[in-house]
């Protein structure tokens, strides 16, 4: 295991005109713990693996691992991927089709001159933590895509690397095989406590894995917590879009009155303090629907009208309209013949919501601070 430590770190590219991918990052990653980069496409997140790992040349900034400098642009410091003690899983598996699955886990052995390894049974030992010891003697053509992807986690973990590098390892698994080979990597890491970075997109793989996680945009850390923090207080709405929240209203104060989008609010006050305008950050779980102009006490109510309803099973997607704004409500598909059942689109419908599941951010996109005593709006 390994603690790692990223100071002032910056990765650009030319084009047309240079593209600043990583600006001026600082990250410490504790001994012992997956953390989580999280971030849209373009956000520097697989850049930065590409960097710890050795695969990408930063132009500044330093990479140590356990304080011993394995890059330092100042020094001329690049030690090379094969000599940073890591293992990593790709998106794409990358297996060696020509090999055997045997083959293909022992090649981080062979290529570090860890030969002896081998006879001392750490490829069998690494294949049954990953449940695939009894493929051994396939190629990778003749496995499914989720043991491809067991055979890959076993190939990184193969060698006891001081650091575990994830890019998107599960991205290309179908829904039911990524849930598994989630949990066995979560699993897996509390069994062995390796050191790990775990590159995603996916908010659910990285709220179920990551010891922390670190929101990334545009080249930097915008928030770094545990999934708790980061989950139900995402510093700005840049973050409470990506962590789930992403339903958006306006919300304001107009004639003495609180509006959503032009809409009155009926009920519990939404700003209750705050400044007299801001965005309004609610998960589609957050919301239920009543008939019209039935509001929930102790709720904010306001009036909408049903845009498409769909069946998800246990539950309803609903896109509703509040003034010229759709957002998304999410609620329970009730019993056969209820009233939910008969939602179609063109219904007046009374949307309500609890206070405490809000955020509130103002107009420069961060968070704001606790609302005061609660007032009711008329």
């Amino acid at each position: 295991m390994t603690a790692l430590t990223i100071n002032n770190l910056t990765k650009s590219y030319k084009a047309r005109k240079r593209v600043t991918v990583i600006n001026d990052l600082d990250l410490e990653i504790q001994d012992g713990e997956l953390l989580v980069l999280l971030g849209p496409s373009g956000c520097g997140k697989t850049t930065t693996l590409r960097c710890i790992a050795g695969l990408e040349n930063p132009d500044l900034g330093t990479i140590d691992f356990d304080g011993t400098a394995v890059f330092d642009a100042a020094r001329g410091v690049n030690v090379p991927p094969e000599r940073r003690s890591i293992g990593v899983v790709f998106q794409s598996y990358a297996l060696w089709p020509h090999m055997t699955v045997r083959k293909n886990i022992e090649y981080p052995l062979r290529r570090r001159g860890l030969k002896a390894k081998i006879a001392e049974g750490w490829v069998e030992e690494a294949a049954e933590l990953v449940d695939c010891a009894q493929l051994l003697d396939r190629y990778p053509g003749q496995l499914s895509g989720g043991q491809q992807q067991r055979v890959a986690l076993a190939r990184g973990l193969v060698a006891r690397p001081d650091l575990v590098l994830f890019d998107e390892p599960l991205s290309n698994l179908d829904t039911r095989l990524r849930d598994a080979v989630r949990s066995q990597l979560h699993e897996l890491h509390r069994a062995l406590g390796f050191t790990g970075v775990f590159v995603t997109h996916d908010q659910s793989e990285a709220l179920a894995l990551g010891s922390r996680m670190a929101i990334m945009k545009s080249g930097k850390i915008e928030q770094l917590g545990t999934p708790q923090e980061v989950y139900e207080q995402p510093r700005s709405d840049y973050v409470a879009d990506f962590i789930g929240l992403t339903n958006a209203l306006d919300v304001e104060v107009h004639d003495g009155a609180e509006v959503v989008n032009g809409v009155e609010v009926v009920g519990r006050s939404i700003l209750a303090g705050a400044p007299g305008r801001a965005t309004l950050r609610l998960r589609p779980g957050d919301l239920s629907l009543s008939p019209a102009g039935m509001g929930v006490e102790g709720a904010s109510n306001v009036p909408a009208v049903v845009a498409d309803a769909t069946y998800g099973g246990s539950h309803l997607d609903l896109m509703v309209s509040i003034g010229e704004r759709r957002i998304h409500a999410r609620i329970p598909a009730g019993a056969p013949g209820g009233w939910e059942r008969g939602l179609s689109s063109g219904d007046a419908v009374n949307v309500s919501f609890r206070t405490e599941d809000a955020r509130l951010y103002g107009e420069d996109g961060e968070a704001l601070g606790k609302r005061a005593k609660v007032v009711v709006a008329s």
